[in-house]
């Protein structure tokens, strides 16, 4: 019964934790963008030369992003820009996964501990099995909290294609001495 019973609770786990997760796109034209940031929105930009600037969308076209900085407007168009960041914050989805995952775990452990406790013939009490439901609820809310705190800036728009990067860096390794140099297209 007890087997059973854990069985069981570990099949659930498994395939509560079997959702789709999709990453969004980064966008590669303009008019892609529109559907990711608005007039307003804080961006950093790289351009084409390598300068990073930060400011605020002034306007955003098919052809044309306005971005207001401190020194004043800054007109760009797609051929100028390299990448686009924008600081977001982490899904939160995989932090509940992950939290109900380890609240489950503990509940698991208890009922674990309890039934070797157990002298072998009575059923699992409903409040062991109501205990684990609540350690996994309260590790997914503690899971999807953490994530909610955690912001990074990703990159929202790259300029497809047509610029290759070359880097070149020294290379010391036990003794040697060389090269390292790495092509991304």
């Amino acid at each position: 019964m007890i087997r059973t019973t854990i069985g069981g609770a570990v099949f659930l786990l498994l395939c509560a934790g079997a959702t789709r997760v999709d990453a969004q796109g980064v966008a590669s034209s303009f008019d892609q963008l529109s559907v990711l940031v608005k007039p307003g929105d804080k961006i950093s930009i790289v351009d084409m030369t390598g300068r990073e600037a930060e400011g605020r969308i002034g306007k955003l076209s098919r052809d044309e992003l306005t971005l207001l900085t401190k020194a004043g407007a800054r007109q760009l168009g797609e051929r100028d820009v390299a990448t686009i960041r924008q600081r977001r914050s982490d899904s939160l989805q995989n932090g509940a996964i992950i939290g109900a995952a380890a609240g489950a775990g503990y509940g698991l452990a208890v009922l674990a501990l309890l039934a070797s406790m157990d002298d072998g013939g009575g059923p699992i009490p409903i409040g062991v099995v109501t205990g684990m439901v609540v350690f996994t609820g309260i590790g997914a809310a503690a899971g999807a909290g953490i994530d909610a705190l955690i912001t990074r800036r990703q990159v929202i728009y790259e300029k497809p294609g047509g610029g290759g990067q070359v880097r070149i860096s020294p290379l010391f390794l036990d003794g040697r001495r060389g090269v390292a140099v790495s092509v991304k297209f």
